[in-house]
């Protein structure tokens, strides 16, 4: 398998990000991307070895914005049962200062092989839909956010509400038809604290965590 990396781009934060980081340097891969002033982290100010810059503000918001500053980013990859590639793919326009929270976006899931060939693309109806993962054969994918409506109905409420939900996402054509599945309400405050759903290996279970009043906990929901 041949892959071809030019630049790894990350926030900095703890966990996939600062494990991405490590990664390219490890292997001689450029990385960049910005973090929010003062290198601000969880866990205190992100070590200058990553070539990281430094937004204007200190607040996470602008440096998610601004890391996303591309006509097409991947996030929240992962393999499959049958060794497809799944994740995450988002594009817009960034000569649109309002794409980023508009209608203007395109969220959806691809799904990869390792050769670099499409096996399958599909558009959701609104925002991309948090941490995803799929069923055994992908015709199911499950997400720690339920945002069905379109993109030019998204707000802060809106996001605020739906990402207390979980989600499942059907494959239609090349759309991904959304149902709500159950509440997690999880304080988002952590990367510890994001719900991260998985299938149980018979397809008939949903595994995540939730962090509720500063508690972790795993939760099991049947299907």
């Amino acid at each position: 398998m041949n892959l071809l990396l030019l630049k790894l781009v990350s926030g900095g934060q703890t966990g996939a990000d600062r494990a991405a980081l490590d990664w390219a340097i490890g292997n001689d891969i450029p990385h960049g991307g910005w973090c929010p002033k003062g290198r601000r982290a969880e866990d205190g100010p992100i070590d200058a070895r990553y070539q990281l810059k430094e937004t204007p503000s200190s607040d996470s918001v602008q440096r998610t914005e601004w890391k996303e500053k591309y006509e097409e980013f991947l996030v929240h990859e992962y393999f499959t049962k049958d060794g497809t590639v799944g994740v995450q793919i988002t594009e817009y326009d960034p000569s649109d200062a309002t794409a980023y929270d508009s209608k203007s976006l395109y969220s959806g899931v691809l799904f990869l092989k390792t050769d670099g060939r499409v096996a399958g693309r599909y558009k959701l109806p609104g925002w991309r839909a948090g941490h995803v993962q799929s069923n055994s054969n992908n015709s199911v994918i499950v997400a720690d956010a339920y945002l069905p409506q379109p993109e030019s109905n998204w707000d802060k409420q809106y996001w605020a509400e739906g990402s207390k939900f979980m989600s499942l996402n059907y494959p239609e054509g090349d759309r991904l038809r959304v149902e709500r599945l159950c509440y997690h309400g999880t304080s988002w405050r952590t990367q510890e604290s994001h719900p991260h759903a998985i299938f149980s290996p018979d397809d008939r279970q949903v595994l995540f965590s939730a962090e509720v009043d500063k508690s972790n906990s795993v939760y099991v929901v049947d299907l």
